[in-house]
Formats: structure tokens, sequence, C-alpha cells
């Protein structure tokens, strides 16, 4: 069984919960990271 889409698909969601975007990823834990996340998630780079 493979969980990492299922893990995406719902740290995703916690995210946009939180309004966050990725230019607030950035703020928090730093470019490099934000950027790991972003590419994970499948998200549009906005920083």
């Amino acid at each position: 069984m493979d969980l990492v889409p299922e893990l995406r698909t719902q740290f995703g969601e916690v995210l946009r919960a939180l309004d966050w975007s990725s230019a607030d990823l950035e703020q928090r834990v730093g470019e490099s990271a934000a950027l790991n996340f972003c590419d994970y998630l499948g998200w549009e780079r906005k920083i």
C-alpha cells in the first residue's frame, strides 16, 4: 500500500485549512524547505 499520495493530499489539506501559501511556507521554514514542500505537494511556486 502506497501511503505517499494519501499523505500528500492530507498535508496539502492541512496547509490550505491554515490558509498557507507557498510564500507562507518560505517565511516559516525557509526557501529550500518551502521549495521541497511545493514540489512534493505539486504546488505552483509563488514565492
